[in-house]
């Protein structure tokens, strides 16, 4: 029933090739199928087209071994896969890369999340098991700023949101690595030397250096090049209030 109700095709109607590969994408499109050829038989009555199809398996388990930060359910629930879905490998390997991202959001760097898709071909079914290996948080030591001469270095750590490790890290849950705090961390230090007048500024590099697998040091590497400053300032087509007054 599925299969015929993506097929426009129909007995009796003239023959199109074009007709043809639409009913093969349509059929690609509802996400159950690996592979779908057409074989095609001439008589003298006309054409008969069959359909080969090959289905694609049935997930139906996921499980997750290694994983303290975040319970099964919590992963479960900002994944794509769902059980009782087809398997689709592409979205298999979204969800391991989004389990990765959200353990960098809050400090585990170094984590990884690897697949094993284990196959039951006769009964046309697989299970998904996601391995991950949760990385112990490394704890930012310091934050230097090389190549900065305008401004002392605790008035640039002040600017960006990631911070030293400190006594009260353990409160406020500052201290460690966020990927996306610290890619805002980057704008917000380009937005103030602009602010500043520095409009040739530019963060060339950012080293993280690691003393032991759990201390880093991150060094923004930067060029703050000359700070520009109005020379003067003049206006032009003002005939209702003079040039004094507006300023």
């Amino acid at each position: 029933a599925l299969i015929l109700s993506n097929i426009r095709v129909k007995v009796g109607d003239p023959y199109q090739r074009l007709s043809v590969d639409d009913d093969v994408l349509n059929l690609y499109r509802t996400g159950y199928f690996n592979n779908i050829r057409i074989s095609e038989e001439t008589d003298a009555d006309g054409i008969k087209l069959t359909y080969v199809v090959q289905g694609k398996l049935l997930l139906t388990n996921i499980k997750f071994t290694g994983n303290k930060k975040f319970s099964d359910r919590k992963l479960k629930k900002k994944m794509t896969s769902k059980v009782g879905d087809p398997l689709d490998e592409r979205k298999v390997f979204a969800d391991a890369q989004g389990m990765r991202t959200n353990y960098q959001k809050v400090g585990y760097q170094n984590t990884t999340v690897k697949t094993i898709i284990t196959p039951d071909e006769n009964a046309g079914r697989a299970t998904v098991t996601f391995e991950i290996h949760e990385s112990p948080k490394v704890k930012i030591m310091d934050i230097e700023f090389v190549g900065a001469a305008a401004f002392p270095q605790k008035k640039l750590r002040k600017v960006i949101k990631t911070k030293r490790r400190w006594m009260f890290s353990w409160l406020t849950g500052s201290g460690v690595l966020k990927d996306e705090q610290f890619q805002d961390d980057k704008d917000r230090l380009v937005e103030f030397y602009q602010n500043e007048g520095y409009i040739d500024f530019e963060i060339k590099d950012v080293k993280f250096e690691y003393f032991t697998p759990k201390k880093m040091v991150i060094r923004f590497l930067i060029s703050e090049g000359r700070q520009y400053k109005i020379g003067n300032l003049t206006f032009k087509g003002n005939t209702l209030f003079p040039t004094d007054d507006i300023l």
